[in-house]
């Protein structure tokens, strides 16, 4: 009796979905100026949040912009590093971070250490803005942003060293690791598995059942083109 695939025991999170209850707080856009009282680390999150005190005395975590420190002020509608501005008011060229999809929603774009957004052009009610991965994006122009770049950059680029530091890394986001190839396990854990493949990797995509369905799906060609 063989094991199920890898992906069938994933399912749509199962095991490896993050463990919210982990997490310090959820990242939130200020409603009126607040001052950052600390910065804190967060289980779930990379770039680091910002602990604040609003005028209402009331206290919130938003993600932070490298250069925020304790004792800032953070405003609304002000075009400068560590502020909340709706795009409308931000010049273009200026780089920010943390964009909300529609307005008041919660900003899920934008978020990894040492990314930014900029805006190319500005119309009637919306805004053209170019994402880090270079691709462009309409918004509504009272979605809201956070002025600068996200805080954390770099983090990534420090070699974790050893393989029991990969593994915490992972296990506090509940990430798939380590990932193995099929070709390495035994033949009842995996289709590709045992002393050799065996068989084409090309399968069909309708008639193949869940446990065989791996390798390239209703793949037209495999392999190098020999194209010239």
């Amino acid at each position: 009796m063989g094991k199920r695939l890898i992906q069938q025991r994933r399912g749509k999170g199962s095991i490896f979905r993050a463990l919210k209850h982990h997490a310090l707080a959820k990242p939130q856009m200020i409603l009126q100026a607040a001052e950052i009282i600390d910065i804190v680390d967060d289980t779930l999150h990379n770039t680091p949040l910002l602990k604040l005190l609003q005028e209402d005395k009331t206290i919130l975590y938003m993600l932070a912009a490298e250069g925020n420190k304790v004792g800032d002020m953070i405003e609304l509608n002000k075009p400068t590093k560590g502020n909340v501005c709706e795009l409308k008011y931000i010049p273009v060229g200026v780089q920010f971070f943390n964009i909300e999809i529609t307005p008041t929603s919660d900003a899920t774009i934008v978020r990894t250490p040492g990314s930014f957004a900029t805006i190319l052009n500005k119309e009637e009610g919306k805004v053209l803005v170019q994402l880090p991965s270079k691709k462009t994006k309409y918004f509504a122009s009272n979605c809201r942003a956070i002025i600068g770049i996200a805080a954390g950059g770099g983090k990534e680029d420090k070699p974790f060293l050893k393989a029991g530091n990969k593994h915490f890394a992972r296990a506090a986001t509940r990430k798939l690791y380590p990932v193995v190839r099929g070709t390495a396990m035994d033949a009842y854990a995996h289709p590709h598995g045992g002393k050799n493949l065996g068989h084409p990797t090309t399968i069909s995509r309708r008639k193949t059942p869940p446990g065989r369905k791996v390798g390239h799906l209703s793949a037209k060609r495999t392999g190098r083109s020999r194209k010239k």
